[in-house]
């Protein structure tokens, strides 16, 4: 069952690469929607059953963003997905407005990020050196998460302390609230 699953986290990860190389070429999919049906989204999608135990939801503010709602729900769930792997603890979730716009903030309480490697984890390829390889991945999640950020104009922050656990903090920019019509 421990292969089946390493098994499966890989073929989702490699299907999540290629969705997400696939939603970049095309803006047809953004439309309007508060980031907090995103990360509840997210939540539903990686810890379907476990969510009641697994996560718990802080501030969750309906801030309005624009963009590519299954792009930006993978790029939470790939923040999710690392919080759920590397922590057995409860994972706490909150979104909230900032002046830069909508934040999702994932908090975890796993062995957190070498110091070092914070510069660098969100670069395609990068684990990390505390990343075991029995852990899954390929070091696409967060490179992925960045991307997706960017392409929607916002920014992925992470802080972490060794033992102590990784906060991770997507921020997309806030929609307008004028509606445009349409053509």
């Amino acid at each position: 069952l421990r292969l089946a699953g390493e098994a499966s986290d890989h073929l989702v990860a490699m299907a999540q690469a290629l969705l997400s190389d696939a939603a970049s070429r095309s803006e047809r999919g953004r439309r309007r929607v508060t980031m907090d049906l995103v990360a509840r989204g997210a939540v539903a999608l990686v810890l379907p059953g476990d969510a009641p135990d697994r996560v718990a939801f802080g501030q969750m503010d309906a801030v309005p963003v624009e963009g590519d709602v299954l792009g930006l729900r993978r790029a939470v769930a790939n923040v999710l997905e690392n919080a759920a792997k590397y922590s057995d603890d409860v994972i706490d979730v909150e979104v909230y407005e900032t002046d830069e716009g909508a934040t999702v903030s994932v908090s975890d309480r796993g062995r957190g990020i070498h110091p070092d490697d914070l510069a660098v984890v969100l670069d395609e390829g990068e684990r990390g050196r505390l990343a075991d390889p029995r852990d899954g991945g390929n070091g696409i999640g967060l490179a992925s998460v960045r991307r997706i950020a960017a392409q929607h104009g916002g920014t992925v922050r992470i802080s972490s302390e060794l033992g102590v656990g990784t906060t991770v903090r997507l921020t997309i920019p806030r929609a307008d609230d004028e509606v445009t019509p349409s053509e």
